[in-house]
């Protein structure tokens, strides 16, 4: 198995993993999924202690809203253990 394919093996999987939280996302395709999901306009900040995220006006942010991911806040190890932020825009 070569690296590409097996890289292309665990986004699946975690595409899936991600779409199970999202209301009518459970049995869609990883391209519907990164599409409509993953692939949003955003903009990232950083300071040494959070990166914050803030995801642009889009039809499927309430989705999003809804599965609660935004109100999670979680420590990442490689970033030193800077918070991840992820909010919705409400202004563009």
């Amino acid at each position: 198995m070569d690296f590409d394919l097996a890289l292309l093996v665990v986004a699946s999987a975690l595409y899936r993993r991600f779409a199970r939280r999202m209301r009518g996302y459970a049995d869609a395709q990883a391209r519907q999924i990164f599409r409509d999901l993953v692939d949003l306009p955003a903009t990232v900040r950083g300071t040494p202690a959070e990166v914050r995220i803030t995801f642009h006006r889009r039809a499927h942010i309430p989705i999003l809203l809804a599965s609660d991911l935004l109100t999670e806040t979680p420590s990442v190890p490689w970033w030193n253990g800077a918070r991840l932020t992820l909010e919705a825009s409400h202004n563009r």
